[in-house]
């Protein structure tokens, strides 16, 4: 038996092996379309899918991780991974400036997922997609939903209080805006970028 053989009998015998081999090259990106028959579970296939549409979101192509978490979520529906995958196609849509295509992708997973814990912030980013529309009065709305969900404890309460800020400033409803942006910034500036942006879009105010 040469070397080839060997190794043959070697992965026929440790199944588990092979599939973590094949999982792994896909991730890679080596011969995706190549490995993805050989692997029997549709939730390895999924989990692949969501994992290449993941490391091309975090290295910002966003064609590509478009394009696999798509394929996923048209070809495994029922996957656990829906949720994220729907997710990162949002946030592709908002890094290529398509901000209705965001919107639709935030409400289908806050309908599919009334639990997920991603939800806390996905009202945020949600909230500055329907200011870049022109619609500060959904933007507004959306904080009241934040905060009969969660507490003003919440780590994204600043955030959405800046947000609900810039949406009523767009109405024209500068007293409202103003207590936002002064509770927003009282929920501390270390680290909070937002809180920042509140004390400074507050004390630029100082007739409120």
């Amino acid at each position: 038996m040469d070397g080839l053989e060997r190794l043959e009998a070697y992965i026929k015998s440790h199944p588990e092996l092979l599939k973590r081999v094949l999982v792994a090259a896909a991730i890679l990106g080596i011969g995706v379309p190549i490995v993805l028959w050989q692997i029997r579970s549709s939730e390895e296939k999924a989990y692949i899918l969501f994992t290449n549409g993941y490391y091309y979101y975090k290295n910002q192509s966003v064609g590509q991780s478009h394009n696999a978490l798509s394929q996923l979520v048209q070809l495994y529906p029922g996957s656990k991974f829906i949720p994220m995958a729907r997710y990162y196609l949002a946030l592709n849509h908002l890094l290529a400036g398509q901000y209705e295509d965001a919107i639709s992708q935030f409400k289908i997973f806050m309908d599919e997922n009334p639990k997920h814990f991603v939800r806390e912030r996905v009202y945020p980013m949600w909230m500055a997609a329907e200011i870049e529309v022109q619609r500060p009065h959904v933007c507004v709305d959306l904080a009241e939903q934040f905060f009969s969900e969660y507490s003003g404890g919440s780590p994204a309460a600043a955030e959405v209080l800046y947000r609900k800020g810039v949406g009523l400033t767009a109405l024209g409803r500068q007293e409202e805006a103003a207590a936002c942006f002064k509770q927003s910034s009282e929920m501390g500036r270390d680290g909070n970028i937002f809180a920042n942006l509140a004390f400074y879009a507050h004390t630029a105010r100082p007739s409120m």
